[in-house]
């Protein structure tokens, strides 16, 4: 099945414009991060989902980046096309596919984890919970980032706008390895890129076979909670 923005002209974005979305996520991200860390965060990486300030940051720039991946539909005829905000057209089928690719992206996690250790680098091996208000608070919204926000956010951003603005010019198998790519780089740590561009085009698989970007954000979604539930199941 071929994706409605492959074939579609009015769906598509320009790429300057995601281009200069991407960049506004990036600006802000960074801004909230800054000013976490100004007001007293820790940036000690074991600590890390224990920040209600750095967690906080990371769910203002997941809002930004929801923001962005709107406005960049809304320049098209048809914004939930566009993205791929769409129902998958066999369900069935979809599932299938969905369960395919998370528990390939899962083999490919524990085989390229002990070459980069992506998961220590992004903090995923903290620390045990510090029995205060605050970590707990921390830990809380660590689950809606993790959980919740970034499989959304980056999944209308990359996936859906991403494919938008590339798909038609890469075709099927330029566009996921691009898409997975820049998705990878945009976390800012060398030691997650192979792991992340692995799922990133496997998502993008998704999508191509489905249609549409939902069932890569259950996908999404499940494995970043199985990775928040296993970074403690390992203590």
């Amino acid at each position: 099945m071929t994706p409605a923005v492959a074939t579609w002209p009015e769906l598509r974005i320009r790429l300057r414009e995601l281009v200069l979305a991407w960049a506004l996520f990036f600006v802000a991200l960074l801004v909230a991060a800054s000013v976490a860390v100004e007001a007293g965060a820790s940036t000690d990486r074991a600590t890390l989902l224990y920040s209600p300030l750095l967690n906080t940051a990371g769910l203002v720039s997941y809002v930004v980046l929801v923001g962005a991946a709107l406005w960049l539909g809304s320049r098209t005829q048809d914004p939930r096309y566009a993205l791929g905000v769409i129902r998958p057209h066999a369900i069935a089928r979809a599932v299938g596919l969905a369960f395919l690719v998370l528990v390939s992206s899962l083999l490919a996690s524990a085989l390229l984890e002990p070459i980069f250790h992506g998961a220590h680098s992004q903090g995923l091996t903290p620390h045990a919970l510090p029995s205060t208000a605050s970590a707990h608070i921390g830990l809380a919204l660590g689950f809606l980032t993790v959980c919740v926000a970034a499989p959304v956010a980056e999944e209308l951003f990359f996936r859906g706008a991403g494919y938008s603005a590339l798909r038609w010019r890469l075709g099927p198998f330029g566009t996921p390895p691009v898409t997975g790519l820049a998705w990878a780089i945009t976390h800012g740590d060398l030691q997650l890129i192979p792991q992340l561009l692995v799922f990133g085009m496997l998502l993008g698989l998704l999508y191509e076979y489905t249609d549409s970007i939902v069932p890569g954000m259950g996908v999404h979604a499940l494995n970043n909670t199985l990775a928040f539930i296993a970074a403690f199941a390992g203590r």
